[in-house]
């Protein structure tokens, strides 16, 4: 059986600097990564630039997934379907984050904050450790999201659903 070595060609949580956890969850877990979604601003429908504030969650369980974009033909007599790679599809990603502002205390602020970022209607850009390193994500579409008063005055859960988007620019396929 022949050994394959993956050294250098797969980061390691060290070289993506998961040496040490960067806090502790109101649950008493150690946390590792986190997902902030910097400020910024856009222009609206009218022209109008709408400025929006940075969004931080912290105690997150986060869900990546990937589908290839194949095209499956099938032949008439011949077993199974013939596939043709187009591409690699986007990423889904789900988080699911605890907002725990105060104890006892109903986070509104952090709710309207982030309120106004999944008003965004373009790409925004996204900071996690896992995302940026592993997946190479930098921005991301949210798509929808769920929110859900958890037990506890100051408990909130919030199922944010995005994708990743990856910048695009027309001139870089132009035919000559």
């Amino acid at each position: 059986m022949a050994v394959i070595n993956l050294k250098g060609l797969i980061p390691s949580f060290t070289d993506i600097g998961f040496t040490l956890p960067i806090g502790v969850s109101p649950l008493g877990t150690l946390m590792y990564d986190d997902v902030q979604f910097p400020a910024g601003s856009y222009k609206n429908l009218k022209g109008e630039v709408v400025s929006y504030e940075e969004f931080s969650v912290q105690s997150v369980a986060m869900v990546v997934t990937q589908e290839k974009n194949i095209v499956k033909t099938a032949i008439s007599g011949r077993k199974g379907t013939v596939k043709e790679y187009n591409n690699e599809g986007d990423y889904q990603i789900t988080l699911q984050a605890n907002i725990n502002e105060v104890i006892a205390v109903f986070p509104a602020d952090q709710l309207i904050g982030f309120r106004e970022l999944v008003k965004v209607p373009e790409s925004i850009p996204v900071v996690s450790k896992i995302l940026n390193s592993i997946f190479e994500i930098d921005d991301v579409v949210i798509n929808d999201f769920t929110f859900v008063p958890g037990e506890g005055k100051g408990n909130v859960v919030l199922n944010i659903k995005m994708e990743s988007d990856f910048p695009f620019d027309i001139k870089d396929f132009e035919i000559s």
